[in-house]
């Protein structure tokens, strides 16, 4: 049986514009749990048409965004990486937003809709262990993180676009 991988969402900004696919909406960062520290989102391009994007923040000194600018090929997906560099308990709980602004190719401009923002919300919990303890022990574990407790994917450099699928 395949597993199918979540669908990134949709959103429709006003006036018709250029949906943005994006997935996660949400990031949540443990204190305790040091992987959970740096996150991927990642932004796919299903048209025939190249996108240029900007990452912005609400709280650009608690993170750092490799990629901040840049550009998705037609029929592409690209990965942000967005790191928490101040986990401090002063900012358990608090929520920080960053806006992915969108821009369709110069060529598609003239005929199409222009652009598109999505938000995703960020926030800095104590610990991913108090996390399920609350839950029953049924939580589900800070993302990268495997069964045995050692990370799912690879720490280390950029990683490469790839064609998005269809």
């Amino acid at each position: 049986m395949q597993q199918q991988s979540p669908q990134p969402e949709e959103e429709l900004v006003e006036g018709g514009s250029l949906p943005v696919f994006l997935f996660p909406t949400e990031l949540v960062f443990y204190a305790d749990h040091r992987p959970s520290h740096e996150q991927a989102l990642t932004l796919y391009n299903p048209y025939e048409f190249s996108l240029t994007f900007t990452v912005l923040c609400t709280a650009p000194d608690r993170y750092a965004v490799v990629d901040a600018t840049g550009v998705v090929k037609p029929r592409c997906c690209v990965d942000i990486v967005i790191r928490h560099r101040d986990v401090r308990a002063r900012h358990y709980g608090v929520c920080d937003k960053f806006q992915l602004q969108v821009l369709a190719s110069e060529r598609s401009r003239a005929n199409k809709a222009s652009g598109g923002r999505k938000e995703v919300t960020a926030t800095l919990r104590p610990s991913a262990t108090t996390m399920r303890e609350a839950a029953g022990g049924t939580a589900a574990r800070p993302r990268g993180e495997a069964a045995g407790g050692t990370a799912a994917r690879p720490r280390g450099g950029r990683r490469h676009r790839r064609p998005a699928s269809r």
